[in-house]
């Protein structure tokens, strides 16, 4: 694996370079600081291809923060100009990966699971997106190419060495805030392209749509969840509400935490169901909400109340 970053000349590097790598990963700064888009540019990514092995990945990041519908396109053009497959996935609230093949990549849910029974992909999942299953991966899927080509469709102009426009438009895009995350999710949505198109195996996809309900950041129909979203605004006592009155129960450990905390801050019995999932993930989360359940009931029963709840 190579990774493109700020650290020293990596463009130069990788064109120097003599060797082959199964995946070349480009998370450098913003897009509109100086020099930073020439890592975003046709002639680069015609660069790249020589450098990927037969069945490499090269993953784009890209910020979805202070841009605007135009430049992503240019940017989607730009890269599906050069690799005939590219799927969008999601990471976090500000960032997606676009990640770009020669072949289309084959989601082989048997592998993924396998892969998350045994370190170190059990951990990461679950340290980077607190999520523990095959469909906890699936759900920071975004669109599959069949979005990549529509998004591209109507550019006239790429991102080349020579014509640097992603450096300019981003600069002229920075304060905005559009919510082009949920606009891309829409559309793949609305060209049925939400779902990888090479799937291998059987994943649940009502599950995978049950993880991505943990997302607060995605406000789309497949992904609406009202509990999260009021959790996330600090909305406890909205977000129980919600939940008593919906048929909503919890898809990862992020959600139990989440359940588990709304509940023991309510001072309800109930959140131990919750809580209890959690001890082999996050043992100190586990015992923090404990406290704070016990706080909340005025009792000390089963040990002493833990310094954090006292205050």
């Amino acid at each position: 694996m190579f990774l493109l970053n700020s650290t020293g000349d990596a463009r130069e590097f990788l064109l120097t370079s003599r060797e082959k790598y199964d995946v070349i990963f480009s998370e450098p700064s913003n897009p509109y600081r100086a020099g930073i888009a020439s890592l975003y540019t046709r002639d680069f990514y015609n660069a790249v291809t020589g450098r990927l092995g037969t069945n490499g990945l090269f993953v784009q990041w890209v910020q979805m923060y202070s841009i605007d519908t135009q430049t992503m396109k240019t940017i989607y053009a730009t890269l599906g100009s050069v690799f005939p497959n590219v799927d969008t996935w999601t990471t976090t609230a500000g960032d997606i990966v676009l990640v770009a093949s020669r072949a289309p990549i084959v989601y082989d849910a048997d592998l993924i699971r396998q892969r998350l029974a045994v370190e170190p992909y059990r951990s990461a999942v679950h340290a980077a997106w607190r999520v523990e299953s095959a469909e906890g991966v699936l759900s920071h899927f975004i669109g599959s190419e069949k979005l990549t080509r529509a998004a591209a469709t109507g550019v006239t102009a790429l991102n080349t060495d020579d014509r640097q426009l992603i450096e300019f438009s981003f600069a002229r895009s920075l304060g905005r805030d559009d919510d082009l995350m949920n606009e891309l999710l829409l559309s793949a949505q609305r060209l049925n392209a939400h779902r990888p198109t090479n799937v291998r195996g059987r994943f649940d996809w009502a599950a995978v749509d049950a993880n991505r309900g943990s997302m607060s950041w995605l406000r789309s129909p497949l992904a609406k969840n009202d509990v999260a979203r009021k959790y996330e605004r600090g909305d406890l006592a909205g977000a129980l509400a919600s939940w008593r009155t919906s048929a909503w129960s919890p898809a990862n450990s992020f959600d139990n935490a989440m359940l588990g905390h709304i509940l023991a801050n309510a001072g309800d019995d109930t959140a131990l169901t919750y809580i209890d999932p959690l001890r082999p993930w996050q043992p100190t989360e586990a015992e923090a909400l404990t406290g704070l359940l016990l706080y909340r009931k005025g009792s000390v029963a089963g040990g002493a109340l833990p310094d954090l709840c006292r205050r």
